[in-house]
């Protein structure tokens, strides 16, 4: 219930709310706290109810079919998610805008600080993909440092062969052209 309704307050105060429906699934909850925020949030969301096995794929996919709103893009966003700056949506939408790109994420970071997620790499010729900067501090290195100019990858906006969804921003008409999840 915690985890969700910082999310959830963390959108509300980092996104303008014309920008955004929001849209919970909810996968067996049995927390009588966390039902009786869903209640809460009911009038202001739409909120699914999936059935059945875990499943990070078909909930995000039917969460997909079931919403008739109709945006250009979806942001998928873990319920551990947590926006501190205002900002970012804004900024993912203005990338989406560009015809070349699928898909974008965002710098997550762990309590500590330090990097969980700053896109994802694929290694040539292995079946290996891993995050870049994955517990680096470098964020907070060269934040405080940077001054404009300087090429600091993290600061700005990077191309990566991948990136969780976590927090991913992509067009609905490609996400049902490929589709959905596998």
């Amino acid at each position: 219930h915690a985890l969700l309704k910082r999310a959830v307050e963390s959108l509300k105060k980092t996104v303008p709310p014309h920008l955004y429906h929001l849209v919970i699934v909810d996968h067996e909850s049995d927390d009588p706290e966390l039902l009786s925020y869903l209640d809460e949030l009911n009038s202001n969301a739409t909120i699914l109810r999936f059935r059945g096995e875990f499943n990070y794929s078909k909930i995000n996919n039917f969460a997909v079919s079931e919403c008739t709103n109709d945006y250009d893009f979806i942001l998928f966003l873990n319920n551990d998610i947590e926006a501190i700056d205002s900002g970012w949506f804004e900024s993912m939408i203005d990338k989406m805008g560009r015809k070349e790109v699928g898909v974008v994420g965002a710098t997550l970071l762990y309590p500590d600080k330090t990097i969980q997620h700053a896109g994802v790499v694929l290694v040539l010729g292995c079946l290996i993909a891993d995050h870049m900067y994955k517990k680096s501090d470098y964020l907070n290195r060269y934040l405080t440092k940077w001054i404009e100019g300087d090429n600091y990858p993290l600061i700005k906006t990077t191309e990566y062969s991948a990136v969780t969804a976590a927090c991913m921003m992509v067009r609905r008409a490609s996400f049902e052209r490929v589709g959905g999840f596998d």
